[in-house]
């Protein structure tokens, strides 16, 4: 008996509940539609309320005919392309249970509320220290001549503004020839003709190498920085002491590295062409610092290439690195990468992509040190 009554209770509740739903009917698209999409306005109850949709249709075959798909007769009616009945539903107003959102803007790097920002350009500062020198008093120093003077040079004059930095390559000869023996060397003068020179951010850095010259590119060997500051330069300045004095092997060449901004100058110092000492002196070497989301954009075109082109560059990566980066990018008219490098991605690959017929473009790529794209700089060409 509690067996039946147990049955008949679960009976009238899925009757109750049957009762409960509602059906409505909205028509679509009908046998006299010329068009295979349409919109369909839905009743306009709450949205929340609807949990299934069931699309009812028939086939409508012209002349109630079915292609036998026999060639030449495929399109008498009905064919193997209409059984399916694919039919898709989209949601323009883009309202649905799941409610999806992006923000307006998307700031890169930035994750807060608020964004702080300036309609005139900004300026990044870095923070230098300057090492000052002071001797109050020195015994036993030497002071070694590297070369007899037979000629006058202005490599430290220019413009103000000019920022410049020069290598020059003593020869151990010239060391040798001086009386200079393995050790301390802890200043260097200059051998004043007339002027003076008023630079900014004067800075000298020596390191020891076994090349004798320096081609067309700066060395890029570790050195020892010796001297930091602003430095006026005449005939009565006196050396420039080194606060970090640089231990000389004996054995190598030495390279000398020096930097520096031109507030004034008309500086003529001596000069000699002496044992072949090897200079490398460049004007106004600029670099850019850029953000995620930085970059420039080239005006122009280069229609004048065709089959050949190297892209070179140096380059000093954020220590964060590596991540998904490009260096540069660039289009053809209809939007085809023409020219492209990833330097690198966020694998340590770095990406050569060139040429595009509007099928594809070429690529090589290869796995790259750390060393070779950050913290230091590094030249790349690609061709």
């Amino acid at each position: 008996m509690s067996q039946k009554i147990y049955t008949i209770g679960i009976i009238m509740f899925l009757f109750v509940f049957s009762l409960s739903a509602q059906d409505q009917v909205v028509q679509t698209l009908i046998y006299d539609s010329e068009t295979r999409d349409t919109v369909i306005a839905f009743p306009t109850d709450d949205h929340n309320k609807w949990e299934k949709i069931i699309m009812k249709y028939s086939m409508r075959c012209k002349d109630g005919l079915v292609s036998p798909g026999t060639t030449g007769l495929t399109n008498i009616g009905c064919g193997e392309w209409d059984y399916s009945c694919n039919t898709y539903i989209t949601d323009s107003t883009k309202v649905d249970s799941s409610f999806r959102s992006s923000p307006d803007h998307i700031i890169s790097n930035f994750s807060g509320e608020n964004f702080a920002y300036v309609t005139s350009p900004t300026y990044n500062y870095v923070e230098s220290t300057f090492k000052e020198t002071t001797v109050n008093s020195a015994s036993n120093e030497s002071v070694f001549a590297l070369h007899t003077p037979d000629g006058e040079s202005q490599i430290l004059s220019g413009s103000t503004g000019d920022e410049n930095r020069m290598q020059v390559i003593l020869q151990k000869s010239a060391l040798d020839n001086s009386g200079i023996s393995a050790g301390e060397i802890s200043g260097m003068s200059l051998d004043v003709v007339s002027g003076m020179a008023n630079l900014q951010y004067l800075k000298i850095r020596l390191s020891h190498t076994t090349n004798g010259n320096l081609n067309t590119c700066y060395a890029s060997a570790s050195s020892q920085e010796v001297y930091y500051q602003n430095t006026t330069v005449d005939a009565s300045s006196g050396p420039l002491y080194f606060y970090n004095p640089f231990e000389w092997n004996g054995n190598d060449n030495i390279l000398v590295d020096i930097s520096y901004r031109i507030n004034e100058s008309d500086l003529v110092i001596a000069s000699s062409n002496a044992n072949n000492d090897e200079t490398l002196n460049s004007n106004n070497n600029g670099y850019l610092t850029t953000n995620g989301s930085g970059h420039i954009e080239v005006e122009g075109d280069f229609s004048m290439i065709s089959d050949e082109i190297t892209v070179s560059y140096w380059i000093k990566g954020s220590a964060e690195l590596p991540r998904n980066s490009t260096i540069l990018e660039a289009v053809d008219a209809t939007n085809n990468r023409q020219v492209n490098i990833h330097m690198p991605w966020s694998n340590s690959e770095v990406y050569w992509d060139c040429g595009n017929d509007g099928s594809g473009y070429d690529r090589i790529n290869k796995l790259a040190f750390d060393y070779q794209y950050k913290s230091q700089w590094n030249h790349w060409a690609f061709t």
